[in-house]
Formats: C-alpha cells, sequence, structure tokens
C-alpha cells in the first residue's frame, strides 16, 4: 500500500526534499567550475586535464538536478532549476572557455534538457494528479462503508489492515495496521484453517461462518478488491455487526 503522510510529514519530507535539490545542484556547479577553483586556490595536486577540457560531459550532470525537480516539485521548480543551469553555463561561455562555439554548446544542451525536464514534470503533475483523485475516490467509497450496518474489513496480501469501518472499530477497537489474526483472534499466525484470503486474492467469492472475539459466530463474505497500489486485497464484510 502507498505510504500516506499527514501535511505536517508531508511538508518536512518536501522541506527535505528541497534542501537535497539544493545540495545536488551546488555539487554540480563545484564541478562544473572547478578547474577555475583549482587554479584559484593553487591546489597543484587536483590539477586533472578532466576539468579543463571542453564542458560537455560537465553539464550532463545538472540532468541531475533538474530530473529531481520535475520528479519530486513539478513544472514550477523545473523551471527555476532551468534558468538557474543556463545561468551557470553562461560566465564559462561568455568570458573563460577557449572552445570555439562556447555559447552554442551550452544553449542547445539547454533546450535539450529543458525540452526532457519538461516533459517530465507534465508527467509528474499528471500522475499526482491522478493518483489524488483515485484517492479522494477511495476515501469517499470506504467513508460510505462506515454508514454500513456490517462490519467491513479490507485485508491486504500481508494480513495487515488497511481499512476497518466505523462498525468493527466500536466493536473491537481501532485495528488498522495490525495483522487481521492478530486482531480478531489474538493469534500471532495467520488463521489456517479459516483464512480464505489466498482463494479471494485468486479471484474467489467466499461465503463462511466465523466465530468472533465476541463468541457470536457471523456470516462473512469475503471478495476481492483492487486497491490503488494495485494490489489485491480482501474485502471482507461481516454479516449483523450490533453495537451496543
Amino acid at each position: 500500500m502507498q505510504q500516506k503522510y499527514t501535511p505536517e510529514e508531508l511538508r518536512r519530507l518536501n522541506i527535505r526534499r528541497f534542501y537535497f535539490l539544493f545540495l545536488i545542484f551546488a555539487i554540480c556547479v563545484i564541478f562544473y567550475y572547478f578547474g577555475e577553483i583549482v587554479d584559484f586556490f593553487g591546489w597543484e595536486a587536483l590539477r586533472f586535464d578532466l576539468f579543463y577540457t571542453v564542458h560537455d560531459i560537465h553539464r550532463l550532470i545538472f540532468l541531475f538536478p533538474i530530473m529531481y525537480a520535475a520528479y519530486y516539485f513539478g513544472m514550477k521548480a523545473t523551471i527555476i532549476i532551468i534558468i538557474l543551469t543556463i545561468s551557470v553555463f553562461m560566465p564559462r561561455a561568455l568570458f573563460i572557455s577557449p572552445y570555439p562555439g562556447p555559447l552554442l554548446r551550452p544553449v542547445l544542451f539547454t533546450i535539450a534538457v529543458a525540452l526532457i525536464g519538461l516533459f517530465m514534470a507534465r508527467e509528474s503533475e499528471s500522475s499526482i494528479k491522478k493518483e489524488s483523485y483515485i484517492n479522494r475516490a477511495r476515501e469517499q467509497y470506504f467513508s460510505a462503508l462506515d454508514e454500513v450496518r456490517d462490519g467491513v474489513l479490507l485485508i491486504g496480501p500481508d494480513y495487515r489492515i488497511r481499512f476497518l469501518n466505523d462498525r468493527m472499530k466500536r466493536k473491537f477497537g481501532d485495528g488498522m495496521g495490525l495483522y487481521c489474526y492478530n486482531y480478531l483472534y489474538k493469534e500471532n499466525n495467520p488463521c489456517q484453517q479459516i483464512c480464505k484470503l489466498t482463494e479471494v486474492q485468486e479471484g474467489a467469492t467466499v461465503e463462511m461462518e466465523c466465530e468472533l472475539p465476541d463468541g457470536r459466530r457471523y456470516q462473512v463474505v469475503a471478495l476481492p478488491y483492487v486497491d490503488t497500489d494495485n494490489v489485491v486485497c480482501q474485502l471482507s464484510i461481516i454479516k449483523g455487526i450490533k453495537v451496543e
């Protein structure tokens, strides 16, 4: 199941991503001008030919921050990184490079990388919107299940509970994220005699009778449900759950 973040967790995660983007961009800039840095400080031991050649290879490393920005931050951040990238290239092209066509090379490279980055950013934003829509639909669906008079459990292939409705919570407590066998029967291993998870994952709809912790026997319908991460889970409907 895809990891869900609270707004505060997502904010902290994006701050870490921003600092990482800043770090990798700074490393790219230092590498791009490392020959000049070596000359300025007189670090003869670090004077390698790599730092004094045509900087086509050096420009390639800027692909990484551009792709990173496109994937995690979308179109606006990608455009900003592209502008910063061409700003880094210009001083060398205009004032430092002794090679022919010093301006044409970085401009052509930037155009090519910009097209790739902007395309990736557009696809990333489209994917985020689609995922957001799917997650909202899932939330609305399960919110409706909170209103039904039967108990409802969604159990993943790892036996962990991905969802349980309000009636189950009021009757047996909140078991979100717990193993179903631990939540329902206080066991440490799957219930080999009654578990139908494997059959349900293969597409079967199973009806059975189970005894739950309150000592009563219930009719249970277990059917396959494909969650938002494309994993086949077991949706269990437990009929006749009564809340005192």
